[in-house]
């Protein structure tokens, strides 16, 4: 991976290439993937891919501050906003913020009507969250996605 660097070193896939590398190691190798994955980003900051990388190793770090900011800045840059929107619910779940979750995966599904994951994850929360309103609604505990 850090030949690819060498070869190519203001390629953001190549720098992507070495963050995911990196972020399969110890503390100190998510530490450089971090940095090898921003460092993608300054190179191409709609580029999805590092994004995605850098949301999951933050989320493996129990960090959903930092990820909720990366994915609301790579909306502002472009990038796929139903995919971005989607893992921003995914997100909201593991922080047990349902609310926001289910609003996340509405917003993924306005973008996307055609995005099954957003649309599956949406009904699974909805169905795990939502009691019989009758009763004012109460929330259950769903389980949360593995990052």
């Amino acid at each position: 991976a850090k030949e690819a660097i060498s070869a190519a070193p203001h390629d953001q896939r190549a720098r992507t290439l070495v963050g995911i590398a990196l972020a399969q190691g110890d503390e100190d190798g998510r530490k450089n993937a971090k940095r090898a994955l921003r460092r993608a980003l300054a190179v191409e900051p709609s580029a999805m891919r590092p994004l995605l990388a850098l949301v999951s190793i933050h989320m493996k770090e129990q960090d959903p501050g930092a990820a909720i900011e990366l994915l609301e800045r790579g909306m502002t840059e472009g990038g796929h906003p139903d995919v971005l929107q989607c893992r921003l619910g995914e997100v909201y779940m593991a922080k047990e913020d349902y609310h926001n979750a289910i609003a996340a995966f509405h917003s993924a599904l306005a973008f996307n009507s055609m995005n099954m994951e957003a649309q599956q994850l949406l009904e699974r929360l909805e169905k795990l969250v939502m009691t019989d309103g009758a009763e004012g609604g109460s929330y259950a505990t769903p389980s949360r996605p593995s990052y």
